[in-house]
């Protein structure tokens, strides 16, 4: 459960600090906020996984997790002062990784 959690933390930090440099919408000015953000996000992500895994599809769990990205990285703006994205940038970002997440499920990990 660790290197999951760890896994899922160190590909969020790259997918969002791939987003914070392209998209012209969100900016994250400190590093250590992309970090923090990217470990409440696995965290909550891999929590999510383990409860939901044995009742819902990968389909599913990619929609849940979509939308429970999309507004941990909206309210994660509150917390953090140089932390700043719009609706539609938290919504990119959140299907990105949703299907990051999604192609995890079906190639890296086999349970069904």
């Amino acid at each position: 459960m660790i290197s999951y959690f760890l896994f899922k933390w160190v590909l969020y930090a790259m997918v969002m600090e791939l987003a914070n440099l392209s998209l012209k919408n969100m900016e994250i000015v400190r590093w250590g906020h992309l970090v923090i953000s990217a470990g409440v996000i696995a965290g909550v992500t891999a929590w999510l996984d383990h409860i939901l895994i044995r009742h819902m599809s990968r389909f599913a769990l990619a929609l849940i997790d979509l939308f429970a990205i999309a507004l941990l990285l909206y309210g994660l703006q509150f917390l953090f002062i140089s932390f700043s994205l719009d609706t539609h940038s938290s919504l990119a970002v959140g299907l990105v990784l949703a299907i990051a997440e999604w192609f995890f499920h079906r190639h890296g990990i086999r349970w069904r």
